[in-house]
């Protein structure tokens, strides 16, 4: 044993007493000689530098020759599994020891290099086909090791280690082994000074995802690997490897060994390959599992992590998720739930290190934690204001239906907040189904089907539906308590109502586009809103011209519609038109920003001077009445449905034009609330009609107005299984919307006696027919003007002055409520009522919950002060209702359409046709015209809703 023990000394003091080069400015005879049997690991040039037993580290005096390698290759070699230096470093604690060189940067201090591979050329070694074999067997527990570095001890020691003999060294944790040349320590137990292999420059090496590694069994072996890197091994029957041939040629070799565009890295106190073109680690390789926490050179930075309990800011997620949803893995197929804890190394400039996972209820996620936790961002921690270097970990739930919490700033709620005048629903879901019901109009029975379509895309909406009605059974011909007479309620069982597609080949051919319900692109108030629709309602600007014109208030009738707004930051305009095919009803506003290119202060970009124009080309001035011979009322010839007036039938006629001039301006606009304000004047213009004695007139209105908008809070847009890759990881913002708003308006307003604020509104198309309903009987109702010819009778009245006054909440996209009321009172007149002004409308509506739908809108119009006390009543034909639902479950619902609105009717003794004018075509003849009217729709849709 003497003996031994003296040819290991011999040659190092030689070697230590050799002048060789100066390293660092301490020669190498300055240092001590190494003692036999003590671990340690070499510096850059393949000399032994550092001691792991805590002794002053000596350097040998120049590059170790064979003779040196030779004699080291007898000491044992200590590489923990996990890549730490010692037991120590698996806690955290500092385990390297400064050399004790006066000067700094003495050889290179914890430099680590690795060795290069057989395909870099390197001559094999003994052993090579058992290290191969082992290689195979190895690559089974890999994985497992990768993601629990605990574990990577418990076969006695690393896999590279193994071949070099010996059952390993546990470490201090008493689970990772380090391998050693002779028998294996206890776990736990310090290092013997057995002979064996030491710690030469392909010792500590590289490790990275899809890197084969070496195994054996303990005992005899010629040599081993990490990470594709040979190693020599130690023990009896080892010869070792020759590890003195210089850092240079061991440098060239790894090199050479690399992929093509990586290069060879030495900063940061440890080896790493990195990709020659951007930096990143070469694919295939990662860090190095042992860095020096004291370790620095001329290429690296020390780091050196603060305790915990001396941070004042700890590290800080800048970017990535603490929570996020189970995906679909592994050969089950089902959710993967659980938690991954991972630690990892965060610098003072918030970049981070060796992530590895240290605690996990669910192996099959450990992967896929490390790749998005190496994508994450972090604010570094802080001591007293400074960045500094710290350690942190960072627990991830992966949970079933998990939300990221990233959201994105809710944008301020803008546009309609409700759908008021709108006189049908609208499922808000995308939908396809076959419609199977019953409807009522008139007191007569219908069986019903509805084939119909729904598609919403992110910003695109698409409707198509239609409904054929057979007839069942007519009550009007059904006496009460008269049996005899109910076989006549089936006389014309199975006729297919003609009256929904009367306008397909007849003037203005409205039903041939009737399958389409709607097409909308973005939404009011937006840079581009298209809506091509029959059953929204339709404002042009302020509304003083056109506000919630409905194009659907007769229930024989089915108009379409076409709308569009656009405007950038110079102006823009917003257009209608219809009812298609052959548009009759048409209105632009056109507006300009004078300061908007300018300037980009809000208020410079909210002042905008818009011009209105607003045509109806063929409007009806008088009506063609006759009277009954028998009754002697006033009665409306009636020709397919429709009224007869002059020009009827052409595409121009009598047309009413209204002209406008607005201003607007936002004086106060915050995140949560905005403040608009604007002056409109507006004027029509009627044509004259000699024939009915009407000549040309008009009339104008002024308006000042405030709209007050609110809106706070935020919900996201859209589920987050809709969500992008990027979304549900949190690497990118999720989009959100205002979760609360609200809008109040108020109007002062000020007009002449021919002119009606908001001439084109929600009950157009049956005013200009028959104005100002109210209380008229019945028999008396073909005495009504039409609505030019009533303004046109206004002439030498006192001006008006009145108000309106609108207000909104809204759950945004899930329940809103709208009250609106307006009035009017003439100026120098004892008269203090104008009905015709006077409206109140009741509106409440919900399509956010996907299993149930409602909305409902009441009208109470043209009604005189003392009336106040009919209201919800329905006893007069000034009330309008409107109730649409959808209640859905799984592939089926149940549809419901109630409406109050009206239809042509005629009274019992309205009498047979007859000719309006000698020898004329007989028409059938109505005292009524157009009356007010229940019917409803119910069905039992069979369909998937999506």
């Amino acid at each position: 044993m003497y003996l031994g023990t003296l040819f290991r000394i011999v040659p190092l003091v030689l070697i230590s007493l050799y002048p060789g080069p100066a390293r660092g400015g301490v020669r190498a005879h300055e240092w001590l000689v190494w003692p036999p049997g003590v671990p340690a690991v070499a510096d850059a040039d393949g000399r032994l530098c550092q001691r792991l037993d805590g002794a002053p580290s000596p350097l040998s005096g120049g590059p170790a020759g064979e003779e040196g390698a030779a004699a080291e290759a007898e000491k044992p070699t200590p590489t923990p599994a996990n890549g730490s230096m010692s037991p120590e470093a698996v806690s955290g604690e500092d385990v390297s020891r400064e050399n004790e060189g006066p000067e700094e940067g003495s050889a290179a201090k914890g430099e680590r290099h690795a060795q290069p591979s057989l395909e870099a050329g390197v001559a094999p070694v003994e052993g090579e086909t058992e290290r191969v074999e082992e290689e195979s067997r190895a690559e089974d527990s890999r994985a497992e090791r990768q993601t629990d570095p605990g574990r990577a001890g418990e076969s006695g020691g690393m896999d590279a280690g193994e071949p070099g003999g010996g059952e390993g060294i546990g470490d201090a944790a008493g689970e990772q082994g380090t391998p050693a040349g002779g028998q294996g320590a206890e776990e736990g137990a310090e290092p013997e000074a057995a002979g064996g292999a030491p710690l030469g420059v392909d010792s500590i090496t590289e490790r990275g995802p899809g890197e084969e590694e070496a195994g054996g069994e303990p005992g005899e072996g010629e040599g081993g690997s990490v990470g594709g890197v040979q190693q020599s091994g130690g023990g009896e029957g080892s010869e070792g490897q020759d590890r003195a041939e210089g850092i240079e040629d061991a440098e060239a070799a790894v090199q050479q060994a690399l992929p093509d565009g990586s290069e060879y890295d030495r900063g940061q106190g440890g080896n790493e390959v990195r990709n020659a073109r951007d930096g990143s680690p070469a694919e295939g390789l990662g860090e190095a599992v042992v860095r020096d926490a004291d370790a620095g050179d001329e290429a690296g930075t020390r780091f050196d992590p603060v305790p915990t309990d001396q941070l004042t800011t700890p590290p800080r997620l800048k970017k990535g998720f603490n929570q996020a949803p189970a995906p679909v893995g592994g050969p089950r197929g089902v959710l993967l739930e659980g938690r991954v804890v991972v630690e990892f190394d965060v610098g003072k400039d918030g970049q981070i290190h060796g992530v590895r996972v240290v605690e996990s209820t669910e192996p099959e996620l450990n992967e896929r934690t490390l790749l998005d936790a190496e994508r994450f961002e972090w604010y570094p921690a802080e001591v007293d204001g400074f960045a500094v270097d710290s350690r942190a970990r960072l627990a991830i739930d992966w949970v079933r239906g998990a939300e990221v919490s990233r959201l994105a700033e809710a944008p301020f709620r803008k546009g309609e907040l409700s759908m008021l005048g709108q006189v049908q629903l609208i499922n808000a879901e995308s939908s396809f189904g076959v419609g199977l019901g019953t409807a009522n109009i008139d007191k007569i029975w219908y069986a019903e089907v509805r084939p119909n379509l729904n598609l919403h895309f992110e910003r695109l909406s698409i409707g198509f539906g239609m409904r054929l009605r057979f007839q069942v059974f007519d009550t009007n011909v059904v006496e009460q308590g008269n049996p005899t007479t109910y076989s006549a309620g089936f006389a014309e069982a199975g006729r297919f109502r003609a009256e929904d597609w009367d306008r397909f080949v007849n003037y203005p051919y409205t039903d041939l586009v009737r399958p389409l319900r709607y097409v909308t692109w973005g939404r009011k108030e937006e840079h581009l809103f298209v809506d091509v629709s029959r059953v929204h309602a339709i404002t042009i600007g302020h509304g003083q011209l056109v506000r919630r014109y409905a194009p659907n208030v007769d229930i024989d009738e089915s108009n379409i519609f076409a709308e569009l707004d656009a405007y950038q930051d110079f102006g823009g305009m917003e257009v209608m038109l219809g009812p298609l095919p052959i548009p009759r009803l048409l209105g632009g506003l056109f507006f300009i920003k004078p300061l908007g290119p300018f300037r980009d202060d809000y208020r410079s970009k909210s002042l905008s001077i818009g011009l209105t124009y607003v045509t109806d080309l063929n409007v009806p001035t008088v009506l063609v009445t006759s009277q009954d011979p028998v009754t002697g009322r006033v009665q409306y010839p009636i020709d397919k449905g429709r009224f007869i007036y002059d020009m009827r039938d052409q595409v121009v006629g009598y047309g009413v034009q209204g002209v406008g001039i607005d201003a607007e301006f936002k004086p106060i606009k915050t995140k949560q609330y905005n403040i608009k304000t604007y002056v409109d004047y507006s004027h029509l213009f009627f044509p004259d009609v000699p024939d009915a004695g009407i000549d040309a007139f008009g009339g104008g209105g002024a308006t000042l107005g405030g709209l007050f908008r609110f809106s706070w809070g935020s919900r996201p847009v859209r589920p987050l299984e809709r969500e992008t890759e990027a979304v549900r990881l949190g690497l990118a913002p999720r989009e959100t919307k205002a979760a609360y708003a609200a809008r109040l308006r108020a109007e002062l307003k000020a007009f002449d006696p021919q002119y009606v604020p908001s001439y084109f509104d929600s009950l157009y198309e049956v005013d200009k027919y028959q104005f100002g309903f109210g209380t008229t009987p019945l028999e008396e109702r073909a005495t009504l003007p039409t609505k030019m010819a009533f303004l046109a009778g206004q002439g030498g009245d006192p001006r008006r002055v009145g108000c309106y006054l609108e207000a909104t909440y809204a759950l945004v996209d899930w329940f809103a409520l709208s009250l609106v009321y307006q009035d009017a009172w003439p100026l120098s007149s004892s008269d203090s009522s104008v009905p015709e002004a006077r409206e109140i409308i009741f509106h409440a509506e919900t399509q956010g919950l996907k299993f149930l739908q409602l909305f409902a809108s009441y009208h109470y119009r043209n009604f005189e002060l003392e009336d106040w006390e009919r209201l919800f009543t329905f006893t007069s034909d000034n009330e309008i209702f409107y109730l649409g639902g959808r209640f859905r479950l799984w592939m089926f619902a149940l549809n419901l359409g109630l409406q109050r609105g009206f239809r042509m009717d005629f009274l019992p003794d309205d009498g047979p046709p007859r000719p309006y004018e000698e020898g004329g075509e007989a028409y059938p003849h109505s005292s009524v015209g157009l009356e007010n009217q229940w019917n409803y729709d119910l069905e039992f849709e069979i369909g998937w809703q999506f």
